[in-house]
């Protein structure tokens, strides 16, 4: 039977990473493939996106299952979610762990305000540390001025359409926003930037950073539109070319 909660390979990098916490993603349809719009505010990023670069057919089977199910059966969703998230509660704790999710693997949902039975993933399991990316400006002002649930952590993802300024503006208030180079710099727009592809524990990261991620997948590689922030690179006659050269 499908689950909602599994893994992946950067997942079990930072479970590996850490021994504290261990970590589960849910990966469903991203943007308008389910028909549903899951990423209200993606750019460039919905045609790159990594679900594109290539997924095995029981991969993708899966995740229409996990839209299927959010859409069109809420209630049964919210019941398995529910019930999954119990039983890595008990497995993590047999371990001495404590049990994270992400819940926007491939979506952009605003899991503080979607509720089973009256209460949130983050009310319902307050020992459980949730965390996604979002490129929702008005989720990320919120999370950074402390109005979202104390166990949700949020990053803000740039895209092309992002204004330098917003990135300053974010960073500065708090709000760690992740960018996607080229090559991933010590310092981008006088920010310090982590190398944000080291684990995904986002919560872990220190205030007020760029999460540097390198770019990757061959569409992504080859962005245009300036969803990648290339400082090593240009695109010449569609192909990737070193600045030097």
């Amino acid at each position: 039977m499908t689950e909602l909660l599994t893994t992946s390979m950067k997942i079990e990098k930072s479970n590996a990473h850490s021994d504290e916490y261990r970590t589960s993603i849910m990966y469903a349809l991203p943007a308008m493939q389910s028909g549903h719009n899951a990423c209200g505010d993606s750019g460039a990023c919905a045609q790159i996106c990594i679900d594109t670069t290539g997924r095995m057919p029981m991969v993708k089977a899966a995740r229409e299952y996990r839209s299927s199910l959010f859409y069109d059966d809420r209630q049964a969703f919210g019941e398995k979610l529910i019930l999954e998230t119990q039983n890595n509660i008990k497995r993590d704790s047999k371990k001495g762990l404590k049990s994270a999710q992400r819940l926007n693997g491939t979506t952009d949902y605003a899991w503080e305000h979607i509720r089973f039975d009256g209460q949130s993933m983050p009310e319902r399991f307050p020992d459980v540390q949730f965390y996604d990316y979002t490129k929702s400006v008005k989720r990320a002002r919120q999370h950074a001025v402390g109005n979202m649930p104390s166990n949700y952590h949020l990053t803000f993802s740039r895209s092309e359409n992002t204004p330098d300024d917003l990135v300053i503006e974010l960073v500065t208030s708090g709000q760690n926003v992740a960018v996607v180079f080229d090559v991933v710099p010590s310092t981008w727009l006088g920010l310090p930037v982590i190398n944000g592809d080291e684990h995904d524990l986002r919560f872990t990261d220190g205030v007020g950073v760029i999460v540097g991620l390198k770019v990757k997948g061959p569409k992504a590689r080859k962005d245009t539109t300036g969803f990648v922030v290339r400082l090593a690179t240009k695109i010449v006659d569609g192909k990737v070319v070193e600045l030097n050269n």
